[in-house]
């Protein structure tokens, strides 16, 4: 089954509908007790990719600025980490 929201595939599954994998933040926002969570180390190196949009001309705002920057700074040390 193939669902456009982690939420509608997380409640189809607290419901018992089928197994649903679903983004941690997905389960935290949900509240989902611990009980039905199952993790599995070969999801470890699965990741969650983010885009930032913006305006051309909104890349001269300083909030703007600091933002990209800070992602940056911490995409490199997380690569680091790895």
């Amino acid at each position: 089954m193939e669902l456009d929201s982690y939420t509608a595939a997380a409640q189809l599954a607290l419901q018992g509908s089928a197994p649903a994998l679903v983004p941690l933040s997905t389960v935290k926002t949900l509240s989902i007790e611990s009980i039905y969570i199952h993790g599995f180390d070969e999801l470890t190196p699965l990741y969650r990719p983010i885009n930032i949009c913006v305006r051309k001309k909104n890349y001269r705002l300083d909030r703007i600025k600091r933002v990209i920057t800070a992602v940056e700074i911490t995409m490199s040390k997380a690569e680091y980490l790895l």
